[in-house]
C-alpha cells in the first residue's frame, strides 16, 4: 500500500511517498523520486487499473484554508511499478480545491467537489485517463454543496455521496445521495 503527502504528528505538510509492507505492518519512506509533487494535505487520490496514483489539488500548509492561501489545482500520476511521478498538464482543468473526492470507472477519474478556500467548489470532472483531458458536469441542484466526503461508484453509471461539509455554514452532513451520471464513452478532448 502506497500513501503520499499528509500532514505529521508535529502538523509539518508532508511530500513524502510511504509504503506499507503488507506482511510485517511496517512503513518505510519512498525517496529519491524526482520529479515529484510538491508537500500536501487535504489532496484526492485514487488507484487506476491496478498501477497507477493520481492525486490532485490539495493545500502546502496545515491551517485551516483561507482565501489568500496557495490551494493546488494540478494533477500527478504515480506508475507504482517504476516508482515515478509524472505531472498531467492540461489547459482544461478543475479549478484549485483540497478535500475533493476521486473514484475510477474506466476510463475515467471522477473527481467531485472540494474546498478552495473562500468556498466549496461543488462541481463534478471526469478525466479520460487514455485522451489526459478533462470534462466537467452538472450536479444535481437538490444535493447540498460538500467538501470532506466520500465517494463510490457501483455501477458504471452511477455512484454515492456520503458524508462531508460544508465550511462556510459549518454544516456536517451525515446523508448519503446516489447520483446517475451519464458518462462518455470517450471524453471529447477540445484541450489545446
Amino acid at each position: 500500500m502506497l500513501v503520499y503527502g499528509g500532514a505529521t504528528t508535529n502538523e509539518d505538510v508532508s511530500g513524502t511517498l510511504h509504503a506499507l509492507c503488507l506482511k510485517s505492518f511496517t512503513w518505510q519512506a519512498v525517496t529519491g523520486l524526482y520529479p515529484q509533487p510538491a508537500g500536501r494535505l487535504f489532496h484526492a487520490s485514487v488507484l487506476v487499473r491496478g498501477r497507477f496514483m493520481y492525486i490532485f489539488g490539495g493545500a502546502p500548509d496545515s491551517k485551516y484554508t483561507q482565501p489568500e492561501d496557495v490551494v493546488f489545482a494540478d494533477m500527478w500520476c504515480l506508475d507504482t511499478h517504476s516508482l515515478t511521478w509524472r505531472q498531467i498538464v492540461t489547459t482544461k482543468h478543475p479549478t484549485k480545491r483540497g478535500s475533493a473526492s476521486m473514484a475510477f470507472v474506466d476510463p475515467h477519474i471522477v473527481l467531485l467537489g472540494g474546498f478552495d478556500g473562500e468556498g466549496v467548489q461543488w462541481d463534478l470532472w471526469f478525466f479520460d485517463v487514455d485522451l489526459e483531458c478533462w470534462m466537467s458536469r452538472a450536479l444535481p441542484s437538490s444535493m447540498p454543496p460538500r467538501c470532506s466526503h466520500a465517494i463510490a461508484m457501483i455501477s458504471e453509471r452511477t455512484f454515492m455521496v456520503c458524508g462531508g461539509c460544508n465550511p462556510k455554514t459549518a454544516a456536517c452532513m451525515g446523508d448519503c445521495w446516489t447520483v446517475q451520471v451519464c458518462i462518455p464513452s470517450h471524453v471529447l478532448c477540445v484541450d489545446t
